[in-house]
């Protein structure tokens, strides 16, 4: 598994980007368990001959399917493409940050003691930070005897809907929160990782619109779990049979704010890319007005908070007037 456990309060890609730069602790969400996955050797991660094969077709396989040897990877559902089997990509860590209803009343907000927003803002749409995130996944090669030619990871901007006014948001890792019954902020912190085999970052032009893509670039590449070559060889390679990779890749949008969903394809040998999954619908824009647990020091703010409090009473707060 590739996960690491990320604090009860606070998670951030700001630090997740940097970590995706250094190598970074890992733990996961795991698929249906089975027999120990087959240690990769010398020919598991031998450079990729290509091969000229048209793009395979990306279709949705049941859980039940999957090979023992695949059960290392990240949680489904999953997708077959070609004979890779594909996990479900997980964004929640490009959605760090909540977004506070505008008109909300100009006073401390009681959060969760476990550092969650009440549902003051149902449907609204997860807020990306700084217009960056890091997404995860993870592929197997499902074939009994031939290795797979990965070459690179795509991504595509499926859809856009442009955003535009003022954005009230509290950054769960940045802001922090202030702790009532001890009367102080805390300033934040960020906890967690992710452990991949190939960090890459795909950054898209400024003026990149709905059907443009961008080809992830290689960051780093490391062991993540035992029996793995190190050093570890960089996109791209020939997955051995039964062999598990993971994936990090960090994705930077366009700078024009607005909601964005993204599809992540494969290039197989010299196929085009196959695109197996598209992401939910994030809000990537700045935050005019931050919530955060430092605002909750000042005097206009503290005076509304009642005291003494009990232990793990939490506020965030907006900026004093």
């Amino acid at each position: 598994m590739f996960w690491a456990r990320r604090r009860s309060v606070i998670a951030t890609v700001a630090a997740l980007l940097a970590l995706a730069l250094a190598g970074c602790g890992g733990g996961g969400a795991s698929a249906p368990t089975g027999d120990a996955p087959p240690q990769a050797t010398a020919s598991a991660t031998t450079a990729a001959t290509a091969t000229v094969a048209p793009a395979p077709t990306a279709t949705q396989l049941p859980t039940v399917n999957l090979p023992a040897s695949c059960h290392n990877m990240n949680a489904g559902p999953y997708t077959q493409v070609g004979a890779l089997i594909v996990s479900s990509v997980d964004s929640h860590f490009v959605n760090v940050a909540e977004q506070i209803p505008q008109g909300a009343p100009n006073q401390p907000l009681k959060i969760s003691s476990n550092g969650q927003l009440p549902n003051i803002n149902p449907g609204a749409t997860p807020l990306a930070a700084n217009g960056q995130g890091l997404i995860v996944f993870s592929v197997c090669n499902g074939s009994a005897s031939q290795a797979v030619a990965l070459q690179s990871v795509t991504v595509r901007i499926a859809s856009f809907t442009p955003y535009s006014g003022a954005l009230a948001g509290w950054n769960v890792c940045k802001d922090g929160y202030y702790d009532a019954n001890q009367q102080a902020a805390n300033s934040g912190g960020c906890g967690g990782g992710y452990l991949a085999n190939e960090y890459l970052q795909a950054t898209f032009a400024s003026g990149a619109g709905v059907g443009d893509s961008t080809t992830g670039k290689m960051i780093s590449s490391a062991p993540a779990q035992p029996g793995d070559p190190d050093p570890y060889p960089a996109l791209p390679l020939s997955i051995a049979p039964g062999h598990v990779v993971a994936l990090a890749v960090a994705v930077a949008v366009p700078n024009t704010p607005g909601t964005y969903t993204l599809a992540f394809g494969l290039s197989i040998g010299s196929a085009s890319p196959a695109y197996f999954e598209t992401t939910s619908a994030s809000l990537y824009a700045p935050i005019t007005q931050e919530w955060s647990g430092q605002n909750c020091t000042a005097a206009s703010m503290k005076s509304q908070i009642p005291e003494p409090a009990p232990q793990g009473t939490l506020y965030i707060c907006p900026p004093a007037s």
